[in-house]
């Protein structure tokens, strides 16, 4: 089983939704875990490399790099990633993908000082800004009537994600195929380094400038 970890540069504020507000205050607060520290869900993480790596194979670059071409129906983001099904497929249709992917957290270091320590945890809502913005009257130029809306936001930090290739099991022809990819040493791991620049922010609110990202994965050895 091969370990890598994702390294996060977050260089302006960010926002992981939970689709809850606070009321009055702001109508969106973001992702925290019991100690009220900030993270980003491994679904979300798994998510963009996967629409990543559908992107890249979208052009000649797997191909022409790495010998590969989908095969009986089967794509390079369906071996890595795993089969999406619509609800309505047979259940034997649906294969798990080869990539598991963590949380990504603050380190283990200042997650432990923020939430043990009483200096520490003075500085948990500094980790926090609110923002507002009002939609504008095309013609007028002016804020709408009842159009400002609040956004908790996290502020700029690196966070870290465990990320695991988990070999197949079974004999089917999916699971054979994803035995033949792991065959060639470090493939995946250069597939999903070669990709990351694709990913220039995460979180909500991408389009408005929020969560802009520089990403980095190293091998655990």
């Amino acid at each position: 089983m091969s370990r890598y970890m994702l390294k996060l540069n977050l260089m302006g504020y960010w926002h992981a939704g939970t689709g809850r507000s606070a009321g009055t205050r702001v109508d969106a607060l973001t992702e925290k875990d019991r100690h009220e520290l900030p993270f980003l869900s491994g679904r979300t993480l798994k998510g963009l490399l996967r629409d990543a790596v559908v992107t890249a194979a979208a052009l000649p670059w797997f191909s022409s790099r790495f010998g590969f071409e989908p095969d009986d129906g089967y794509s390079l983001a369906e071996l890595i990633f795993g089969t999406r099904g619509d609800g309505n497929q047979p259940r034997d249709t649906i294969h798990n993908g080869i990539l598991r992917v963590g949380d990504a957290r603050l380190s283990a270091v200042e997650r432990d000082w923020l939430s043990s320590t009483e200096a520490g945890k003075a500085l948990i809502p500094g980790l926090y800004r609110e923002v507002f913005s009002t939609a504008i009257d095309y013609e007028s130029g002016t804020a709408r009537d009842g159009s400002l809306r609040g956004m908790e936001v996290c502020v700029p930090c690196a966070l870290v994600a465990d990320v695991e290739i988990i070999p197949p099991v079974g004999s089917d022809g999916f699971v054979l195929k994803q035995n033949a990819l792991l065959e060639r040493k470090d493939q995946v791991f250069t597939i999903l380094r070669d990709v990351l620049p694709l990913i220039d922010a995460v979180g909500a609110h991408r389009n408005r400038g929020f969560g802009r990202v520089q990403l980095q994965i190293e091998e655990v050895r």
